[in-house]
This record gives C-alpha cells, structure tokens and sequence, in this order.
C-alpha cells in the first residue's frame, strides 16, 4: 500500500501489490508447533506490508478498512518476499506486536520492542528446532523431514496428532489441486516435492494416530 495524500481530512490510500502466500510446507510447519507451543498467542493471517511507518490511529483504522482481515502491518515483508521470489526461496513473514499503531509507539518503546523481538524469535527457533529438516538438501532433492525425537512423545498424543493431521490433509488438498491445473508433464518441481512430503506427512500422522489409538 501507498498513502498518497488527505481527502477531507483523511488519508487516502493507494492499494497496490498482491497477497502472496507464504510457502505451505513453512506455514504447516509453524501451524503443527503452534499446537504445542506455550509462549506468547500466535495468530496466523494476512499483514499488511508498505513502506509506511504507522503511527496514527485514523490511518491505521482506514488500511483495516481495506483489508478487514488483515491481523497486523509491518514494514519489511514485501522485500522478503521479492527477495524469496528471486531467489526461489521457501519463506514466511513472522513478527511480534511491539505496538499498536495508535500514536503512543514511542511508550516504553525500547522495553516493548525488545519483548516483541524475542516472543518472535523464541517461535522461530522453536518452530524449526520442532523438525530436523536437511535445509542444504532441499534445492532439488527435495527436503527430508524427520520427527525431532524429543518431540515423539507429543506428538504422539491424539489431542495434538488429530489437528495436525487435519491441517496436513488440507495443506495436501490444496497442494493438489494446485497440480490439477497442470499437464502430468507441466507439473514444477518445487511442487512436485511438496507433494510428495505432504502425503509422508499425511500418512505418518495417520500412523501415530492409528498406534496412539491401539496402545488406549
């Protein structure tokens, strides 16, 4: 978004860009942690991103307008995204609220900030430490997930296993139907690899829930 100017007073807004997802398997990666996590709430959704400092509670109310589902805005997320882009770089916009964009950003600003920064890097951390993921190995051959064995015993427990099982499968539904609207030889890679790891997640999730289940 842009802001371009005042019209009767308000700010007006120029809307621009699309809204780009984050990668899936990043997305169901924190979602599934998500699930276990007991540090500070976690929402996932749309955030804004532009340019703009935001400071007034007018202007902010006015981006809300044109985005009601928009949880949050933030500054640096576009360039992640073209950078990842570039690239062709698996990526997710995380950030914590230091502030709510109310014209009182500058109270106890540095105190707020610092906690902003480590509720959002304790997830992060957490989030990638909840798998063993072969990062170097992904480019082309396509990432090996494996179960964090400390972990196991969580997720092995049906309560956590049944969610994540339901959002692996609506991960793997929209992965598929992403590769319909390819040729069997059109298909990219990339998503060719998401599928494939989609449906071992899928199925081992079943199988946990399947022994969780037998062992009652």
């Amino acid at each position: 978004m842009q802001r371009i100017g005042k019209q009767d007073n308000q700010p007006q807004i120029n809307l621009r860009g699309d809204k780009p997802p984050a990668s899936p398997w990043l997305l169901n990666l924190f979602k599934s942690f998500d699930l276990v996590w007991d540090g500070a709430e976690v929402r996932f959704g749309v955030v804004l991103t532009g340019e703009k400092l935001v400071d007034n509670i007018d202007f902010r109310d006015q981006l809300h307008s044109f985005e009601p589902e928009a949880i949050g805005g933030e500054m640096e997320g576009a360039g992640l995204y073209v950078a990842c882009q570039d690239k062709k770089v698996d990526w997710i916009l995380v950030k914590s609220i230091c502030d709510w964009a109310d014209g009182n950003k500058e109270q106890d600003r540095n105190n707020r900030q610092q906690t902003a920064a480590q509720n959002a890097a304790q997830f992060v951390l957490g989030a990638l430490k909840f798998t063993e993921n072969d990062w170097q190995g992904k480019r082309g051959k396509g990432r090996q997930v494996i179960q964090n064995p400390e972990l196991y015993k969580v997720m092995t427990d049906q309560e956590v296993v049944t969610p994540a099982l339901a959002m692996a499968r609506r991960t793997l539904a929209i992965l598929e139907e992403q590769a319909a609207g390819f040729g069997k030889l059109q298909i990219p890679t990339h998503l060719t690899i998401e599928l494939e790891e989609k449906r071992r997640e899928v199925a081992e999730l079943e199988a946990r829930l399947r022994d969780g289940e037998s062992n009652r």
